[in-house]
């Protein structure tokens, strides 16, 4: 009986200071504040997606050199915007519901979603000095798909999250 409780208590010592270890962990990440810190949201909007595209934007310097030093991360925001706009116009998306099948469908009525990481990465150093080119991240999300009186897909209204790389 004696060298049977003795293996016992150093494994549940070295348990216990494990498991104290790994909340501590937890608690530490949990009380994480500032940019580290990463909502909920942010990671439910990762994970739900049709479709992904990966780009790099160059801010060219007379796109950004037309507007006032103070002004300049503002419109690197607006310009993000417009590029995303411009160049993600169709996605392949789940037509019917019932069989599954899939087609290229025209984004008709896209919202841009940028996430709280890239406006970071833009305003980082300051308002009037925007990085030069920016690699992101565009996830596509399909919410609902407009159809016309005869039931053909017509196009979708679509979510474009865009994260930084």
């Amino acid at each position: 009986m004696h060298e049977e409780e003795t293996p016992e208590q150093p494994v549940t010592i070295k348990e216990e200071k494990k498991e104290m270890r790994e909340t501590k962990k937890k608690e530490r990440k949990a009380r994480r504040r500032g940019p580290k810190k990463v909502p909920s949201i942010i990671l439910e909007k990762q994970e739900e997606k049709d479709d992904e595209r990966y780009m790099t934007i160059r801010f060219s310097p007379k796109l950004l050199k037309s507007a006032p030093l103070w002004k300049r991360s503002r419109r690197a925001i607006r310009l993000l915007q417009q590029f995303i706009l411009k160049h993600i116009k169709y996605v392949e998306a789940t037509i019917d519901e019932a069989t599954g099948t899939r087609a290229k469908v025209r984004i008709t009525e896209p919202v841009v979603w940028i996430s709280p990481e890239v406006n970071e990465i833009i305003w980082s150093r300051g308002s009037k000095n925007p990085p030069k080119k920016v690699r992101i991240r565009v996830l596509i999300k399909v919410e609902d798909i407009i159809r016309d009186p005869e039931g053909k897909p017509i196009g979708c209204r679509a979510e474009l999250r865009v994260f930084p790389i």
